[in-house]
């Protein structure tokens, strides 16, 4: 990672920070430094809600060059592997038993505030 990465994780540590802002950084720079961003939720005292989608729809209102394919890998994927899941979940693959959630999105494959998911698996 860059200097500037660096030391905005090393600033988030050392302040006891999980969460990095939707609104505050500018994700283009962890994309163009090809870093493993993973999305979650850390406690009501500093969300309103535990929710990933809700999490997903600030970035996508707020960072809307995010594409839906790397939102999608940063809820799945990134985060089976972050917390050492990735051999049973976070992808489609035999073996694996990943959770299947229906998400209805309009054309333009944003996802907005008016967005909910439904769980099939």
């Amino acid at each position: 990672l860059s200097m500037e990465l660096q030391k905005l994780a090393l600033h988030a540590e050392s302040t006891g920070s999980q969460c990095i802002s939707a609104t505050a950084v500018y994700y283009k720079h962890f994309i163009e430094q090809d870093a493993k961003m993973t999305i979650g939720t850390d406690s009501l005292t500093s969300n309103w809600q535990l929710s990933v989608l809700e999490e997903l729809k600030t970035i996508s209102r707020y960072q809307s060059y995010v594409d839906l394919d790397t939102l999608l890998r940063w809820a799945t994927l990134n985060g089976a592997e972050a917390l050492g899941f990735e051999a049973d979940l976070g992808s489609f693959e035999k073996g694996k038993k990943p959770g299947v959630l229906h998400l209805d999105l309009d054309e333009d494959l944003k996802i907005k505030a008016k967005h909910q998911v439904k769980r099939l698996v």
